[in-house]
């Protein structure tokens, strides 16, 4: 389906293309999740087995905290865009 608008043709996808595009964002959005839990608990275990010092094991600690709720905030955005779209 196209739409002029003065020199330019619009043309819209159709609803299979919006099918696949929502299907993708849930998709990244899980799998991102994952990623974000599988840190937490990679390192969860791992932390007992650095020979670190106490002030840079907080680093590591604050660090894997960080990167991980990076990716889990950004896995529920893409999964809620995904199912609201």
């Amino acid at each position: 389906m196209a739409f002029s608008h003065g020199r330019r043709a619009f043309f819209l996808p159709s609803p299979t293309y919006w099918v696949a595009v929502t299907t993708e964002l849930i998709v990244f959005g899980v799998i991102s999740i994952a990623l974000g839990g599988g840190l937490l608990y990679a390192g969860r275990h791992l932390y007992p087995r650095l020979d670190l010092t106490r002030e840079a094991l907080s680093t590591v600690r604050l660090l894997t905290a960080v990167i991980a709720g990076v990716l889990l905030l950004m896995g529920m955005g893409l999964v809620a865009v995904g199912l609201v779209t």
